[in-house]
């Protein structure tokens, strides 16, 4: 996936705090929040309007879930309980802690929160260039008319508009 793919799709899994997120996947979305926090910010200095902080701070509500469902997905990807996200309460310790974390590569190959994540080079994800194994059990037209993601293989549930895995989306 490319880096300007990795914002949409944190937005899109706006809500999701169970699965594994990689390291592209967070940090390329937290790049790109940042530089537009930094421009609503100059915005808001240069035009001295409440209504523009109003607006900056709309966005910065609307980004709230998606940041926190992101950073406990990265935190999972670690084998780590997403409560650890809490740590951010212990001043600098808790922060630096927590930055080390979650720029530490994910654990190899599945972990309790499930198969690895997208976009990370530890991850053992089928490439876009392998096919998966076919399995009449559970192919396309079986089981409620679950298949595979075209662009990485893993399972896709019935009725998903995108894929769990690496964020494609669904035909």
């Amino acid at each position: 996936m490319s880096w300007y793919q990795w914002y949409p799709t944190v937005l899109r899994r706006y809500a999701v705090f169970r699965g594994r997120a990689g390291r592209p996947e967070f940090w390329w979305f937290q790049l790109v929040n940042v530089l537009i926090l930094l421009a609503g910010l100059i915005w808001v200095q240069a035009s001295g309007s409440s209504a523009s902080r109003a607006v900056l701070n709309l966005y910065e509500l609307a980004v709230f879930l998606p940041s926190l469902g992101v950073e406990i997905r990265r935190l999972h990807d670690i084998d780590k309980s997403g409560w650890w996200v809490l740590l951010c309460f212990v001043p600098i310790v808790g922060t630096i802690l927590l930055i080390v974390w979650l720029a530490t590569a994910g654990t190899p190959g599945p972990n309790r929160f499930g198969d690895g994540a997208a976009g990370d080079p530890a991850s053992p994800a089928p490439s876009a260039f392998q096919a998966p194994a076919w399995d009449p059990e559970r192919s396309a037209g079986s089981h409620g008319g679950e298949g595979y993601c075209a662009r990485c293989g893993s399972a896709i549930t019935p009725g998903a508009g995108y894929c769990r895995n690496c964020g494609a989306p669904v035909a």
